[in-house]
C-alpha cells in the first residue's frame, strides 16, 4: 500500500504542475499531462508520446491487483492478433512494467456511454442510432469470441465514444482487466456488475462469452429507454424483476443453477420465487 501511495502522490503532484512526470514504456517515453480518473484497478492518464507526439490514454494498475494486470496484458496480447479499430475495440499501443506496476498505453478516446447518456440527461436514443451502437458492439464481441475471450465486464462506463463531433455514435469497447478465456469461466464463479450481471452468472449456471451479450442487452434496452430495466441493490431483486418482465425460467433450467435456491423454492412439482425481500447471502 505504501508504494501505491507514493504512486498517487507522484501523480497529484504533477496535476498540481510541481513537476513533469515521465513514463518509460517498452516502445516510447510518455509524457503525462492529464490526469483521467481513477478505475477500479488503478489509474488512467492522459499522456503524450515524446517521439510520435501523439496523445495516449495510460492505465497505470495499482500493485495490489497485480492479477487484473495480469489478465489486461494478456487480454491485450491476444486483441493485437487481430484489428482492433475494424473491430470497435480499443487500439493497444504499448504495454509494460513501471516501478512494478503493470500499465498498458491506449489510443485516447473521447467520452464514455454512461457520461455521453448524462449529458443527454438520458434522453433516448432513436431505433436508428441505437442499431448503429449495437452493430458496432456486436462486432466487437464477435471478434472477441474468435480470439476465445468474454469481457464479462459490459456495461455504459466500457463503452467509449471515439469522438462525439467528428464521428457521433462511433464507439469502442474498452477495459480488459477482467477479461477471461471463455473455456476457463466456471460454473458458480460471481462476474460482471450487479445491474449488468447476466441470469446464468446469478442462478450458478454453466458459463461462456454469452454472458456478455445480456450485458449489452441491457444496455441497449437503457438507451432506448432512458433508464434501468433493473434495480441495484441485490441479485434477489434483480432475480425477481427479471421474473416480473419475462415470466418464470423453465423448471429444467433452474434444476441445473448451483444457487437457484437462493431465489426459488419448489411447491409441489413447480418452482416458484421465494416471496419477499431475501438478503444476499
Amino acid at each position: 500500500m505504501k508504494n501505491d501511495r507514493s504512486l498517487t502522490k507522484t501523480v497529484e503532484e504533477f496535476t498540481r504542475g510541481k513537476k513533469d512526470f515521465f513514463i518509460q514504456g517498452s516502445k516510447e517515453t510518455y509524457k503525462v499531462e492529464k490526469f483521467l480518473g481513477v478505475g477500479s484497478f488503478g489509474k488512467v492518464v492522459k499522456g503524450k508520446s515524446l517521439g510520435t507526439k501523439e496523445d495516449v490514454a495510460i492505465k497505470i494498475i495499482s500493485k495490489n491487483y497485480k492479477h487484473a494486470g495480469v489478465m489486461e496484458l494478456e487480454a491485450m496480447r491476444k486483441i493485437q492478433k487481430i484489428d482492433a479499430d475494424k473491430n470497435n475495440l480499443v487500439k493497444c499501443i504499448d504495454s509494460f512494467y513501471y516501478k512494478r506496476h503493470a500499465c498498458v498505453v491506449f489510443e485516447l478516446l473521447d467520452r464514455n456511454l454512461h457520461r455521453f447518456m448524462t449529458h443527454r440527461d438520458f434522453s433516448p436514443l432513436s431505433i436508428p442510432e441505437i442499431k448503429e451502437v449495437s452493430t458496432q458492439l456486436l462486432v466487437g464481441l464477435r471478434a472477441l469470441k474468435s480470439i476465445g475471450l468474454a469481457h464479462t465486464d459490459i456495461k455504459p462506463d466500457n463503452i467509449m465514444l471515439v469522438d462525439h463531433k467528428s464521428q457521433p455514435l462511433r464507439v469502442k469497447l474498452i477495459d480488459f482487466g477482467l477479461a477471461t478465456d471463455s473455456n476457463k469461466l466456471t460454473t458458480g464463479v460471481t462476474i460482471q456488475t450487479i445491474s449488468y450481471r447476466a441470469p446464468e452468472v446469478r442462478l450458478g449456471l454453466p458459463l461462456d462469452e454469452k454472458v456478455d451479450m445480456w450485458g449489452l442487452g441491457h444496455i441497449l434496452a437503457k438507451l432506448l429507454t432512458g433508464r434501468s430495466l433493473f434495480p441495484r441493490d441485490s441479485d434477489y431483486n434483480v432475480i425477481r424483476t427479471m421474473v416480473n418482465l419475462h415470466g418464470m425460467p423453465e423448471d429444467a433450467l433452474l434444476d441445473q443453477g448451483v444457487y437457484t435456491t437462493k431465489f426459488f423454492t419448489r411447491v409441489r412439482r413447480n418452482c416458484v420465487i421465494i416471496p419477499g425481500p431475501k438478503p444476499e447471502g
